[in-house]
């Protein structure tokens, strides 16, 4: 399953354009699943959510300014590749800062080898969980009494930041593959195209 959490950007067609030339053209569309509101910890918490209770083996989760490069089959790869060697349950790609130069989102516990380690956390730009986390991860919290949420926004952390604490606190081991190529777009204001 891929899901697309969008808050405050929305995905535009040059988003999905490169999104449905990304994925193999036998991908199925009711595969993909976009959560739109102005809380992307929701968003997150939805998308996990319906992978969940979809008995889906993984879920790729990338927000609307992320264009991944490496093709599809060559990720599916190299996460199976982090999941048999590292015994990586949950795999994030590495993502620079806009404007940051070439500061990272990505906090290192321990380095594997030379393009993965594993991390705290970061960016959940662009992150594939599997299914192992999907049916044993325990919410945080709930939103509306109903929803549960994996992911929330905390004092001193970002939303995706407080997920991999969440995930990590669990048991499960969460690494970054910095072979993963991913083009981190400007993100557009809703009813704007990227430039």
């Amino acid at each position: 399953m891929i899901g697309i959490p969008s808050g405050k950007y929305s995905p535009t067609s040059d988003f999905f354009n490169h999104l449905l030339h990304w994925v193999p053209a036998n991908f199925s569309p009711h595969d993909i699943y976009v959560e739109i509101s102005n809380r992307v910890d929701v968003n997150r918490s939805k998308l996990i959510e319906r992978a969940k209770q979809g008995n889906y083996d993984l879920l790729i989760m990338m927000d609307t300014d992320i264009f991944p490069i490496t093709p599809f089959h060559d990720v599916i790869k190299m996460y199976e590749e982090d999941h048999r060697m590292y015994q990586c349950d949950v795999v994030i790609g590495e993502l620079h800062q806009i404007g940051w130069g070439d500061e990272t989102m990505i906090s290192e516990i321990t380095k594997l080898d030379s393009t993965r380690s594993y991390v705290y956390g970061g960016s959940a730009g662009f992150v594939i969980i599997s299914r192992k986390v999907l049916q044993n991860l325990k919410p945080i919290d709930y939103f509306d009494e109903v929803t549960p949420l994996y992911a929330v926004n905390g004092v001193n952390a970002t939303e995706d930041y407080v997920m991999f604490t969440n995930m990590r606190r669990q048991g499960f081991k969460v690494c970054v593959d910095k072979r993963f190529k991913l083009k981190h777009k400007k993100p557009a204001i809703v009813g704007e195209e990227v430039k």
